[in-house]
């Protein structure tokens, strides 16, 4: 069909017995079920729209140019699927199935192939089945979800939506993940992978990506952000890898094979473990304690430490925000975030970075963030370790009830209340009141509490 004929007919197309069918000059062919035997050929530039597409082992359908395939809301893939130079659209499809019905093959050329769906999801889903299989370089359009091969050759795939891995094996040169696209799931990405800006990694299980060897090296880059969820994440390059994104480990682990330098845009989120010797120029941020089991840490002058902390353990691992086995090197600024629920009295000390392989340099910078009315403090460094020793501690809140409401009389009635051994009802539940050392200083009851509150109450400074 060529010179932009038109077919319209609300008949059947049997070519189960062979043949080819081939568009061209934007062509459209419009019938109600194509079959395709094991030697038919689709192939051409134009549209294509069939309400129903049946086909054998071997049937291929391909694109000559720009070639439109509308099939139905739901669809299986033909034996081959071949993406050539230039675009293969289904724009009606939620669901491409490949490798459903029989093993089928979407075979990526050089081309582009886009899924499509009606206005409310604008991205179609492939479904790759066990049976499947996608192979080869170009770009995809789509959401896959990925229970068999996909097995990028050449210069790679480029993914524009969304690749969930939960069973499936892939394994090639490269696969690129621009700001539409995203991974997630678990299993090994045996490929060199591309995060660009604007990129997610979610992992539901532990995943490598990247592999290198003697003959040929495909790594990682990490322009993303990446949810690490509490598994383990291996990111394999024959080189230093250059994080410029944003990792959350949530309790999980990010390991590196030789290094990896954390540039001043990127960031690292606590808890969890980094394996591997990091150089870190951005972010630090230990909401939870940062482990480096294997390895070392060295903090550069751009970089920002942020160590948050949270309960009360003075020496132990409870307070210690990063642990280094390795040697630790800081520099830059370190802010220290107090929680609310971190309580700390005069003369407590505290372990922040702990490094029994060796400690060097000290931190440029320090601010203390959300301190207690009054409080003083001091950073100390010796050969392992840098350590917050609390000079004073600090008078608490003035609302000593914790209900959110201050100043107020059931603010100093619930203070003599506590003072005179009592439990007020009037004590937040959870958080219950504030303690009697009020000042903080270890020493209770004494008289100086009763004075350092009514001078808060007043607005004035703790002593």
């Amino acid at each position: 069909m060529n010179d932009a004929q038109i077919v319209l007919a609300d008949w059947d197309l049997d070519m189960s017995a062979g043949g080819d069918l081939t568009l061209t000059n934007n062509a459209i062919v419009d019938v109600d079920e194509l079959t395709l035997g094991a030697t038919s050929v689709v192939s051409g530039a134009g549209t294509l729209e069939v309400g129903g597409l049946t086909a054998v082992s071997g049937a291929r359908v391909e694109n000559v140019g720009d070639l439109t395939l509308d099939v139905p809301l739901v669809a299986s893939v033909p034996s081959t699927l071949r993406v050539n130079t230039g675009v293969m659209a289904l724009p009606q499809t939620a669901v491409l199935r490949n490798g459903f019905a029989l093993a089928s093959t979407i075979q990526m050329n050089g081309g582009v192939l886009v899924v499509e769906s009606f206005p409310l999801f604008p991205t179609g889903t492939i479904d790759n089945f066990p049976a499947g299989s996608i192979i080869g370089f170009g770009i995809i359009d789509a959401n896959i979800d990925n229970d068999g091969v996909i097995q990028p050759g050449g210069v790679g795939l480029v993914l524009g939506g969304e690749l969930f891995n939960d069973a499936g094996t892939i394994n090639g040169t490269a696969l690129a993940f621009p700001a539409t696209g995203s991974f997630r799931g678990k299993g090994n990405v045996n490929a060199g992978v591309n995060f660009g800006p604007g990129s997610v990694m979610t992992l539901t299980g532990d995943t490598q990506f990247g592999t290198f060897g003697a003959v040929a090296a495909a790594g990682v880059t990490f322009q993303a952000e990446a949810l690490i969820n509490g598994h383990a994440a291996f990111f394999r390059d024959a080189g230093i890898i250059d994080l410029d994104g944003i990792v959350r480990l949530a309790g999980g682990s990010l390991r590196v094979d030789n290094g990896a330098l954390v540039t001043a845009t990127a960031e690292l989120h606590g808890p969890g473990a980094l394996v591997g010797n990091y150089s870190v120029s951005g972010l630090l941020n230990t909401d939870g304690p940062i482990i480096v089991p294997v390895g070392s840490l060295q903090l550069n002058a751009p970089a920002d430490t942020r160590l948050v902390m949270r309960g009360k353990m003075p020496g132990d691992f409870g307070t210690v925000r990063v642990i280094a086995p390795g040697t630790a090197t800081v520099n830059g600024a370190l802010e220290i975030v107090l929680r609310d629920s971190f309580d700390y009295v005069t003369g407590d000390e505290f372990v922040l970075i702990d490094a029994p392989a060796g400690r060097a340099g000290t931190f440029s910078s320090i601010t203390y963030t959300n301190p207690r009315n009054g409080a003083l403090f001091n950073l100390l460094y010796n050969a392992t370790s840098v350590r917050l020793r609390v000079l004073r501690g600090g008078c608490d809140s003035i609302d000593f009830n914790n209900n959110g409401v201050f100043p107020e009389d059931q603010d100093v009635i619930d203070f003599f209340d506590v003072l005179a051994g009592g439990a007020p009802a009037t004590c937040d539940p959870v958080l219950g009141c504030g303690s009697i050392d009020f000042n903080n200083n270890g020493v209770f009851p004494e008289d100086q509490d009763i004075i350092d509150f009514f001078v808060v109450l007043a607005g004035g400074a703790c002593s």
